[in-house]
């Protein structure tokens, strides 16, 4: 009797102890903003949801903080923040070792135990963990640039523990890179450094193959200084070394120089900069960024008759988020944002669990027909911090990421040697005496779109004190993008009298390819405009890169601005100016010896990847997300992809031959 008493206490013990696993989808576990109504509850994620991991919150890999997609900082968000569900992940099991930022956790069954605080209850699976085994696509190039924030980098001062250790990890980058041309920031301000580091490069391959530009820098002191070092055997400095600014401290971080690329003779201008940091209190650290940017352009306008040359190519850690004023200052000098073309999305920084894109580059607009391609290499960033101390390793070797851009000089630069007939695309409308070539349609109301005195284009629903129902388009020329890789918007805008605060309903952009000469029986797709004024005043600011998406690459391509009002809410006025097309011609794949080894098919939502047993697959989208990354596949490897648009499906096998397609999954 008493035996079977002891065993239904137990039964009772054991179902209150282990209650019932459910499946709960993001929205319902953050259906209150936090996770309070599932406190105590086992929880399982179904598989559509997966985890992002963006950082650790101890020094203990086991204490994660997680979220439903890779957070990007506040300032790259623009004023369309989309909601994060994140939270603090505990894995008391486990032990695989560190996971890079960015992994993926899937198969997630957890125990929530504080609004924001869960348990893992089980072995999860972890996707998209490993390294890159090289940097990404930068066309058929001639010339490797690359710019790179070496982090207080003390070469000659400082030589023994850490400091030691810091300087083989950088020489391991620099080696795994192999640019023709380093701009460095961060460098000691020591007057032999940059001199240091070229040798110091040199002993590393066993012969002489970098040297440093002659700089006039003959200080030292606990500031840093920006510079250049370069393969001989590629260009040579030509020109004299520039500082672009006036600043006592900055004419050292912000510097040019002129190169000849030797296989050509064809000559450009590099800048490398280092703007001031934004996160500081000392030194009106907004101030000087926007000074730091003005004294750059304001060189620009000399730098055409100093080195004769206006191929200008700008990199460095700007301290800018994409679309902030610092940048816009030098997109409106004339100079596009290459990694918004080739690498939208992407980031080289994480700060306090988010990512952000701080280092960029720029060409000129003659400089951009020899531009084949831009990205930045991810050794950094999604290293946990501690990795700074394994030697000899390229892992961690800095806080930021590296900017690679690649080069070709000479006939049909764009096609690596071969004729080409497209020419890249640079149009920019200021609006300053007519709307023209854009064409105005009015679909209800009898305000209309106008080229106000002040050189805009303009249009308000608000008239004689009165607010009125309106439609109005504004529709752009028509352009044959056929015969690009990629094509990016950007503009100018101001918004006022905005009282509903519904400007991405009432002022959008729309994109069409089949322009009937009615806006009404036309078929439409709307674009997100990354960045909105305030609607409070008459302040213009950048929408951000507009990238047009892959489908509209075609003949008779159209954009357009369509306003909206209504007559029982508030009339704002949208002025707009400086809106720029830019769009780039195909360049080729990854320059290599092998000839493509696989194929790549797509049928309904079903990818396959013949021929490519033992090698490993990634998968990105237009954005650069990863979608996949496998183990080594077997013969005929088939994935199924989770939505319609354009992939780029990478492939590498051990030996670090790559292959890469691009897919449109219909």
């Amino acid at each position: 009797m008493m035996k079977k008493v002891l065993l239904f206490c137990t039964a009772v013990q054991i179902s209150v102890l282990l209650p019932a696993q459910e499946t709960v989808s993001f929205e319902q576990l953050f259906s209150t903003g936090n996770m309070t109504p599932y406190i105590n509850r086992i929880v399982s994620l179904p598989v559509s949801d997966t985890l992002y991991l963006n950082g650790y919150t101890t020094n203990n890999c086991t204490d994660m903080y997680v979220s439903d997609h890779r957070v990007q900082n506040d300032c790259e968000q623009g004023n369309n923040p989309r909601a994060v569900y994140a939270f603090t992940l505990y894995d008391n099991d486990y032990t695989p070792g560190f996971k890079r930022l960015g992994t993926k956790l899937a198969n997630v069954t957890m125990k929530v135990t504080g609004a924001n605080t869960a348990v893992v209850q089980r072995a999860m699976t972890y996707i998209d963990h490993e390294r890159p085994a090289r940097h990404g696509d930068i066309g058929n190039y001639g010339l490797k640039i690359c710019g790179f924030n070496v982090e207080n980098f003390y070469i000659v001062t400082k030589t023994s523990g850490e400091d030691a250790t810091k300087k083989s990890k950088v020489i391991a980058a620099l080696q795994d890179i192999n640019a023709d041309i380093f701009a460095l920031c961060e460098m000691e301000e020591e007057p032999t450094a940059m001199q240091a580091l070229a040798t110091a490069l040199n002993e590393a391959w066993g012969s002489n193959v970098y040297a440093a530009v002659q700089d006039n820098i003959t200080t030292t002191s606990t500031y840093t200084r920006s510079g250049f070092i370069y393969k001989t055997s590629a260009v040579e400095p030509y020109g004299g070394f520039s500082e672009t600014s006036t600043s006592s401290i900055y004419k050292k971080r912000n510097i040019a120089q002129g190169f000849r690329d030797l296989d050509t003779g064809e000559t450009f201008v590099l800048g490398m900069n280092h703007f001031k940091a934004k996160d500081t209190s000392d030194d009106e650290g907004e101030a000087t960024r926007l000074t730091n940017a003005n004294h750059l352009v304001n060189f620009l306008k000399t730098a055409p008759s100093k080195y004769s040359d206006n191929d200008i190519l700008l990199m460095g850690d700007f301290n800018s988020c994409t679309g902030e004023e610092p940048l816009q200052i030098i997109q409106n000098a004339d100079y596009t944002d290459l990694l918004a073309i080739y690498e939208p999305g992407t980031y080289s920084k994480v700060f306090d669990y988010t990512t952000e894109l701080l280092d960029h580059a720029f060409a000129s607009a003659t400089m951009l027909d020899y531009v084949t391609g831009a990205t930045v290499y991810h050794i950094n960033a999604d290293e946990r911090p501690a990795r700074k101390y394994d030697a000899g390793t390229i892992w961690r070797s800095a806080d930021h990421d590296p900017v690679i851009v690649g080069l070709r000089f000479g006939e049909g630069s764009n096609e690596g040697g071969e004729e080409t007939t497209c020419q890249d695309l640079n149009v920019n409308y200021t609006f300053e005496s007519s709307l023209a070539p854009f064409d105005a349609q009015s679909v209800t109301g009898s305000q209309n779109w106008l080229c106000d005195s002040y050189g805009y284009a303009k249009m308000s629903g608000y008239s004689n004190s009165a607010n009125y129902a309106n439609e109005d388009w504004l529709v752009s020329a028509a352009y044959d993008l056929s015969g690009y890789q990629t094509a990016t918007l950007t503009f100018n805008h101001a918004i006022n009298y905005d009282r509903n605060n519904r400007k991405a309903d009432y002022q959008t952009l729309w994109l069409t390819n089949d322009y009937t000469g009615d806006v009404q029986t036309t078929t439409w797709e709307q674009l997100d405009i990354p960045t909105y004024p305030s609607g409070s005043n008459w302040t213009f600011v950048n929408s951000g890169n507009i990238s047009v998406p892959e489908q509209y690459l075609t003949e008779n391509t159209r954009f357009a601005f369509k306003y909206v009002s209504t007559d029982t809410e508030s009339a704002a006025t949208w002025e707009i100016d400086n809106v720029k097309l830019t769009a780039i011609c195909k360049r080729t794949a990854l320059p290599t010896t092998h000839s493509q080894q696989t194929s790549v098919h797509v049928s309904g939502r079903i990818m396959t990847v013949g021929g490519a047993a033992g090698m490993y697959v990634s998968v990105y989208d237009l954005l650069g997300r990863s979608v996949v990354l496998s183990e080594a596949i077997t013969e005929n490897y088939q994935l199924e992809m989770p939505s319609q648009g354009l992939y780029v499906v990478y492939l590498r096998d051990a030996n670090g031959y790559t292959e890469t397609h691009k897919v449109i999954v219909p």
